[in-house]
C-alpha cells in the first residue's frame, strides 16, 4: 500500500466557467503538506498508535483509508473525547472531509510546527492505539452508507 501524497490545487469551479485558482495559497498549502508527509513516512515504520506531537494541540498521525496510507492531523485531542466530538483532517483532499486550514498565517504557523518537529522528533501514544483508524473506518463507513442512500 502506498502513501498518498497528491498536493492540493484549490479553487473556485464554476459550471461552464474557466477555475479560478489560487497558486500563492497553494505554494503555502504544498509546503505544509510536503512535511506533513515526510511526518507520515516516519510514522509508518513505527508501531500503531503513534503520533508525532508537533505541538501542545495538534498531533499528526497514519491511518489507512480508501486503500491508502494518509497523513492526518488530530487538533485538541483529549483521549477523553467521544469519536464524534475528535477534530481530525487528512493533509489531502478528500471527499465529504472538507478542511478550511486558514490563511496562509495559519498554514505558516503549522508550517513552523512541522519543521520544528523534522528537527526535533517528539512522539506521544493515542489510546487504544487503533483509536485513529476508528475513526478512519467510521468516514469509510459513513461515505459508503451516504452513497448508497443517494438516487442513481
Amino acid at each position: 500500500m502506498q502513501m498518498n501524497k497528491a498536493l492540493t490545487t484549490t479553487g473556485i469551479y464554476r459550471p461552464g466557467q474557466p477555475p479560478q485558482l489560487f497558486p500563492e495559497y497553494d505554494v503555502h498549502l504544498n509546503r505544509m503538506q510536503e512535511l506533513a508527509f515526510l511526518i507520515g513516512d516516519r510514522l509508518l515504520s513505527m508501531p500503531p498508535g503513534t503520533l508525532a506531537s508537533v505541538s501542545e494541540t495538534r498531533k499528526v498521525g497514519v491511518v489507512t483509508l480508501t486503500g491508502k496510507f494518509e497523513t492526518v492531523m488530530l487538533e485538541h485531542y483529549s483521549p477523553l473525547q467521544s469519536d464524534d466530538d475528535v477534530q481530525w483532517f487528512c493533509f489531502t483532499k478528500q471527499t465529504y472531509q472538507d478542511c478550511d486550514w486558514g490563511g496562509e498565517e495559519q498554514i505558516d504557523e503549522i508550517i513552523v510546527q512541522l519543521e520544528h518537529w523534522l528537527a526535533l522528533p517528539v512522539f506521544t501514544e493515542i489510546q487504544p492505539a487503533q483509536r485513529l483508524q476508528t475513526l478512519a473506518k467510521g468516514l469509510e463507513d459513513w461515505i459508503e452508507n451516504h452513497e448508497s442512500s443517494r438516487p442513481s
